[in-house]
């Protein structure tokens, strides 16, 4: 049995529906995330889960008891803002303790336990500063001591990295999955960063408008997008509409050529019109001994990104990838490249 169940739920605000049939489980010691763009709904999801607003229809199970109608203080979940929401007049210290202090903790027990909590987060040096006097990452440090302190059945975190640099986002995101997996605390993460999303989830959900349109492990939902909205979302902008001329092999035919792709589908038959999308990765320079997914193009810009390059290839006045080389190329030079069949997803016309 999953530790919590949300089956079904539903919300509206002024007759726009918020959350539709959201239904979803997190198992023992699982880090699940909420990704999608802004407006999805997921905050919205955490303050029904932690009984901060009521949802309109469905049901919200701990350990198979419904607990959609029990108060916030009474389910025990551990909830982080986005903001922090840490008391700018109170010390590291006090703020840490403030939870532990409303559950009227013994005094030893809870500055043993702030003890713990900021050593656990590298904050215990901080303990008597005032939080108004550290850096946004350290704040956001003692945000997290004090949502972990009470020992929450339950940690939900909204957007906790979104207002520090993508260097100290991806620092702090390591550690952050490195203490849930010592803690055993098993989590709902919202974010709408996907990099962040596939460093710490062990299962992601991505909502968009309400529904939940793909969920699996991070290397499923990137590797295999369910709609070509999920494949723009990841970033797999690289897209033309093509028609089926063939099924074994599946071979594309599009304005740019004639492609072959390693992914079947069941459904698809001759004629049909479908979309393709080229993953950045799919890309190579031309191998003399492939005759297959073969097509010529114009480099308009490179750009330089960690140990590869950036690079745009213009295939005629309207369409233009973008693929990851090795090698760098100059502007408006010729390149023939060749697209792995593996590297090419197919999705219907009106996925």
């Amino acid at each position: 049995m999953p530790l919590l169940e949300i089956n079904n739920i539903t919300k509206s605000y002024q007759d726009q529906m918020l959350l539709d049939g959201i239904s979803f489980s997190v198992e023992n010691n699982e880090t699940v995330c909420l990704l999608g763009p802004s407006g999805g709904g997921k905050s919205t999801i955490l303050r029904i889960i932690s009984g901060l607003e009521p949802a309109e229809n469905g049901q919200i199970l701990w350990q198979g008891k419904d607990i959609s109608d029990q108060p916030a203080y009474a389910r025990h979940f551990g909830l982080m803002f986005q903001d922090y929401a840490l008391f700018p007049h109170m010390t590291v210290f006090e703020n840490v303790a403030f939870g532990l202090r409303m559950q009227k903790l013994a005094e030893s027990a809870t500055e043993s336990n702030v003890v713990e909590m900021l050593e656990l987060v590298n904050m215990e040096n901080f303990i008597h500063r005032r939080v108004t006097d550290l850096s946004g990452g350290e704040q956001q440090r003692v945000a997290l001591a004090r949502a972990l302190a009470p020992k929450p059945h339950l940690l939900m975190l909204d957007e906790p990295l979104a207002a520090l640099d993508r260097t100290l986002r991806e620092k702090l995101g390591e550690e952050l999955r490195g203490l849930l997996r010592k803690m055993k605390i098993p989590a709902i993460y919202v974010t709408h960063d996907q990099q962040e999303a596939f460093s710490i989830a062990d299962q992601i959900l991505v909502l968009n408008e309400g529904r939940i349109v793909q969920s699996g492990t991070p290397s499923e939902v990137y590797s295999q997008p369910a709609s070509p909205w999920l494949a723009t979302f990841f970033g797999l902008d690289n897209q033309i509409h093509g028609k089926i001329i063939s099924i074994d092999p599946l071979k594309v035919s599009t304005a740019i050529g004639d492609f072959e792709c390693a992914c079947q589908k069941s459904d698809f038959r001759p004629g049909d019109l479908v979309i393709l999308v080229f993953k950045q990765t799919g890309a190579e320079m031309h191998n003399e001994l492939e005759t297959k997914n073969m097509i010529k193009g114009r480099v308009t810009e490179t750009i330089f990104s960690a140990d590869r390059f950036k690079t745009k290839v213009a295939f005629n006045e309207n369409i233009i990838f973008e693929f990851l080389f090795k090698e760098e190329y100059g502007t408006d030079q010729v390149i023939k490249i060749w697209i792995m069949p593996d590297s090419i997803l197919c999705f219907g016309s009106n996925a």
